[in-house]
């Protein structure tokens, strides 16, 4: 149950005269549509995009810089670099977005070489760094400052200032790769989640949770979304190994424990598939194959994979138990097992790592259920969820055009809050009617939507912190981590605030100034509505803007 100040400032006149003044710049800037971002319980989302099969990793959009470009980045857990390809780049690829362009970004500043203010070393005037990968990818470049906002346009979270590192050069996988580059939000490091939980104004506690679908998914700074769970949150205690450490007990099928050394385990989204020991790998392989040669629902064994039932799916395939002391999780059929493009065949999404090796709880393990960070409690929440899917990403209004065609998944598209008609070209001879289509979805968004949010949000809602849940104790997979790193292992759209024993005016009277604040904190401008885009309330000083050499 979500804490709440009962010492408030009366709603006056003048805020009220405030909001209603600005709202034609509200509906301007989209701000009363009910996007993803709650400034109440100061809950930030940002749609996740990717897949096992054909990228074999997932992702999450970056909007960097003032104005902003978008960039996409490969979410990773086991790691603490935020960096990307910038322009200019000597030997980078060809990703979905164009590569960043430093010297259009108004906010952007090199970080230098002066002692105190660069930790790593120094190439030609700029803070350097170098990271290379255990399959053999590396990436080098130079760091610097900016504003970065999490996900895209439409979620409307707030900028923050972060260190981010521009790629010089990229090698392997971050060269072929179609997400421009990596954050890492692994724990003990300077990350991106470190400075959005540093900005008390916007987020309010240092939790994140990580939803993934078979295709795309939902990330959550701030707390996470029980309206996606099917089962009760269980938490585990998290162990002091640099990374997501968690001690895993064992796995078991049908009542069966599974023989072999687990060892020490990490989560860690940035790897494709969940490693472990030989022995427990082949200990899981022989139980599935047995239970499905007794089911005979399984469909027919061709090496590591399956050839499915259309009729039949997979329910034939047992439930895997992944156990962590007292706490028994599921590990279900459909992640542990990962289409094969839109085919009938599924294949193992685990892998055998060699004799001695620990396990890596990769996204195959993260799939179809609600993993929640707690650090201030030290501890892993697990449930069962159905995760939001999304396969198109939404067009970005700030005009840095991709250089290839936008990000287009096979399956179903769901982008429930993007608003209708944004950023397509209008058919020929249509275009009137279009206008006046796009005029009546944004004002009914406006009167309509933006009541809504105020009247019904809170009763929806199911974001919350994790202390405050009390009911319940097509590509080679990618390996993402530092090589030294990995051996020091040895190895939504609604939220909740009050409880249903409150008094719905005097939530909905919370509620109104609550966004009254929001938009008091908006700064917008006194002189009424202009015409000129708006832009991120940052400091528009000049910075230094050195050019790369």
């Amino acid at each position: 149950m979500a804490t709440r100040n009962t010492c408030r400032p009366r709603l006056t006149f003048a805020r009220i005269w405030a909001l209603w003044s600005h709202l034609p710049l509200l509906l301007f800037q989209g701000q009363l549509c009910c996007g993803l971002y709650d400034p109440i319980n100061k809950i930030q989302s940002a749609r996740l995009y990717g897949n096992i099969d054909d990228f074999a990793y997932y992702f999450v959009d970056l909007q960097v810089g003032t104005p902003p470009q978008r960039v996409s980045v490969i979410l990773d857990t086991g790691s603490g670099i935020h960096a990307f390809p910038c322009a200019g780049c000597g030997h980078c690829g060809k990703h979905i977005d164009p590569a960043f362009d430093f010297s259009k970004s108004t906010t952007a500043a090199w970080i230098g070489c002066a002692q105190g203010q660069c930790t790593s070393s120094c190439d030609k005037g700029h803070c350097s760094y170098h990271q290379g990968y255990t399959e053999g990818s590396s990436i080098r470049g130079y760091w610097f400052n900016d504003y970065v906002r999490l996900g895209d346009s439409i979620q409307r979270n707030p900028p923050v200032m972060t260190k981010m590192g521009c790629h010089q050069n990229e090698d392997n996988l971050f060269y072929t790769q179609k997400a421009n580059g990596i954050v890492g939000v692994g724990p003990g490091r300077r990350t991106l989640f470190d400075s959005l939980f540093k900005d008390s104004q916007h987020v309010q506690s240092d939790i994140f949770s990580i939803c993934l679908a078979e295709w795309g998914g939902q990330l959550v700074v701030g707390g996470f979304n029980k309206s996606y769970h099917t089962s009760p949150i269980q938490r585990i205690r998290m162990i002091n190994t640099g990374y997501y450490g968690v001690e895993l007990t064992g796995m078991r099928i049908n009542g069966q424990m599974l023989s072999g050394r687990w060892g020490s385990a990490m989560i860690d989204s940035g790897t494709t598939y969940t490693y472990m020991a030989a022995a427990p790998y082949h200990s899981l392989k022989d139980a599935i194959q047995s239970h499905c040669k007794s089911s005979g629902k399984c469909g027919t064994a061709r090496g590591s994979c399956w050839s499915v039932s259309r009729s039949l799916g997979l329910v034939g395939f047992p439930e895997v138990e992944v156990i962590f002391g007292a706490v028994v999780t599921l590990w279900v059929p459909k992640a542990y097992l990962y289409r094969k493009s839109k085919s009938n065949e599924w294949c193992y999404a685990f892998e055998n790592d060699g004799a001695n090796a620990n396990t890596v709880l990769g996204a195959s393990w993260m799939l179809h259920k609600e993993v929640i960070f707690d650090m201030h409690a030290g501890q892993i929440g697990i449930a069962n969820a159905q995760c939001p899917e999304y396969t198109e990403r939404p067009p970005h209004p700030w005009g840095n055009k991709s250089t290839v065609q936008p990000a287009r998944f096979p399956g179903k598209t769901t982008f429930e809050q993007q608003p209708s008609g944004l950023g397509k070209k209008p058919s020929q001879g249509r275009g009137t009617t279009k206008i006046f289509a796009v005029v009546g979805v944004l004002l009914t968004c406006a009167l309509v939507g933006g009541f809504a949010c105020v009247l019904y949000r809170k009763g929806q809602s199911r974001h919350a912190r994790l202390d405050d849940d009390v009911e319940e104790s097509g590509v080679p997979p990618q390996i993402v981590g530092n090589v030294h790193d990995k051996e020091a292992l040895a190895n939504a759209d609604d939220f909740v605030i009050g409880g249903e024993d409150e008094d719905p005016e005097e939530l909905l009277g919370e509620e109104a100034e609550a966004f009254a604040n929001y938009v008091d904190g908006l700064e917008l401008p006194s002189g009424g509505l202009t015409a000129s885009v708006p832009t991120d309330p940052v400091n528009q000083q000049a910075v230094n803007q050195q050019a790369v050499p």
